[in-house]
């Protein structure tokens, strides 16, 4: 039996949600398959993270509700105007999460910033007939309307982290074919540091508990749980995709 007859999620099919309890490259293939919401949790429909989904798209709104590990509340916000300032902002927020005393959050959090990052800067802007402002490794200095958001908190449990950008939309067909050429490929051969946004996301995914991709006109916000080590559950994540527009 192939592995995409094994897959069948327990999902309604107006809402387009996945809710049972998967290994994340099993949960990488119904992504690859169309599925915008994935839930693995040994609470299943009971999962509160599932039930916010439900919530959200049964509004047929923007969002108010916020899942339980977003720390809107109780988060920090600061902006990043240029291509050399990455350091410095992930230093800032390792600090002021903590992260940076705890080797597995310090690690994960680094990469997956220099990941979100990167991509808000070369890969939303684009000029002529759909080509890239910015060069990958071009010192890059945005102009205002460019500028990159960036909110962060953290408590004994994790870290929350959001990177929001003003550009084009991030388009759910180019993560699905991305996340399609990873689990084919197997992620201990993706090369992160060349490999563009759409396998870059695939890392994030893969080393975050909770992921979230959210388009409006003109920004795109990817936002993620890191757990602590010491929280952490792999058969316990999510993976979201909104489009507002």
């Amino acid at each position: 039996m192939s592995d995409q007859a094994k897959l069948k999620p327990a999902f309604s099919p107006s809402l387009d949600i996945a809710c049972e309890q998967l290994k994340k490259r099993d949960a990488a293939l119904l992504v690859a398959n169309g599925n915008h919401h994935i839930h693995s949790s040994p609470h299943g429909t009971k999962d509160l993270c599932y039930l916010t989904t439900r919530e959200i798209l049964s509004s047929g709104q923007q969002r108010r509700t916020q899942y339980p590990w977003e720390l809107v509340g109780d988060s920090t916000q600061t902006f990043l105007r240029s291509s050399q300032d990455r350091h410095q902002i992930i230093n800032k927020i390792l600090e002021h999460t903590r992260a940076e005393s705890k080797r597995h959050l310090r690690d994960a959090v680094t990469s997956i910033l220099e990941e979100l990052l990167t991509n808000a800067i070369y890969h939303p802007y684009q000029q002529g007939a759909e080509l890239p402002k910015y060069q990958r490794k071009q010192r890059v200095t945005l102009s205002k309307e460019e500028m990159i958001r960036v909110t962060y908190g953290g408590n004994s449990s994790g870290v929350y982290l959001d990177v929001s950008d003003q550009g084009g939309a991030l388009k759910f067909e180019d993560i699905a074919r991305c996340f399609k050429r990873c689990y084919e490929a197997g992620a201990n051969q993706i090369e992160t540091k060349e490999s563009g946004a759409g396998l870059g996301l695939y890392f994030v995914f893969d080393s975050s508990t909770h992921m979230k991709v959210e388009v409006k006109s003109n920004r795109t916000s990817i936002s993620c749980w890191i757990s602590d080590k010491r929280n952490f559950d792999p058969l316990v994540f999510s993976f979201n995709y909104f489009d507002w527009r």
